[in-house]
């Protein structure tokens, strides 16, 4: 099972000499752009979950709008 905006990956673990599979929590990062108005503020690593989130914050930071309305 993994939560919410990760992903697994099942890989050879080698403790001690011996050979086991693990599985593994990630968290996978992309390259956002950030454009607003046709004018391009950012490229950011960010994971894909809760883009829309990430883009009013940082509009907001950037004093590009005024609340999340």
């Amino acid at each position: 099972m993994t939560r919410q905006g990760t992903m697994a990956k099942t890989e050879e673990h080698h403790p001690n000499g011996t050979s086991q599979p693990a599985t593994r929590q990630w968290v996978p990062e992309v390259p956002v752009a950030l454009e607003f108005n046709g004018v391009a503020y950012a490229v950011m690593m960010a994971t894909p979950d809760q883009l829309e989130d990430f883009a009013l914050g940082f509009a907001i930071a950037e004093g590009l709008a005024n609340c999340a309305a």
